[in-house]
């Protein structure tokens, strides 16, 4: 009659854990901010005024996530139209120390 028990209490204990595991599941939700990107072809501006377009960007091999950007500056006419590598993030509403995006 003991073992009866307590495969019957085995029995009852498994059903209510595959009922709680089917109805009361706990419902996360990752909010993943959006990071705004600059794109090829987008004009951007440098702290001195000077205005250029993203000419190239460079994205990672592993992730494939886009991390450096090449300008090429229209008013530079001289053989360094192509500036070093920039960081690939807009930041322009808040602060971006080298360079800012215009907006029309």
């Amino acid at each position: 009659m003991t073992e009866l028990w307590l495969i019957l209490l085995a029995y009852l204990s498994n059903v209510k854990s595959a009922v709680l595991r089917r109805f009361w599941k706990k419902k996360v939700q990752m909010v993943i901010p959006e990071k705004k990107l600059l794109k090829k072809g987008d004009i951007v501006e440098n702290k001195q005024g000077e205005t250029g377009t993203i000419w190239r960007v460079y994205v990672q091999i592993n992730t494939n996530e886009p991390v450096g950007c090449l300008i090429r500056w229209d008013e530079n006419k001289s053989l360094e139209q192509i500036s070093k590598l920039f960081p690939v993030e807009d930041r322009t509403p808040e602060f971006n120390p080298y360079i800012r995006k215009v907006t029309k």
